[in-house]
């Protein structure tokens, strides 16, 4: 298992267009700082029937597809979120093993 590879699905997994899915109008950024669990699915706050929920489920099934792909398995990831605000860029941090992977490191 390559834990090293979870550096570079932060990266994509924020670099909509260029990493993990292809949305022509990019990153959707709400007024106000939620924060998107990964692992569940799930948003912080709710943000259900809004543009921005459907785009971070699919990042959120894109992460779940590549972690199989990787052969990285859940189990071992401890969180991956992203952070995400009007005002700043997303940040993915996924916890796995002790270890921190950023998008912003």
């Amino acid at each position: 298992m390559k834990l090293k590879k979870l550096k570079g699905i932060a990266n994509n997994a924020v670099n909509v267009g260029t990493g993990c899915l292809h949305y022509p109008f990019g990153i959707i950024s709400p007024p106000f700082e939620i924060k998107v669990d990964l692992l569940r699915g799930e948003m912080n706050p709710d943000m259900k029937g809004d543009d921005a929920e459907k785009f971070y489920k699919d990042i959120s099934r894109w992460f779940h597809e590549v972690l199989q792909k990787e052969k990285i398995p859940v189990e071992v990831i401890e969180e991956a979120v992203i952070l995400v605000g009007p005002t700043k860029k997303p940040n993915c941090i996924i916890k796995a093993k002790g270890k921190i992977y950023s998008s912003n490191s």
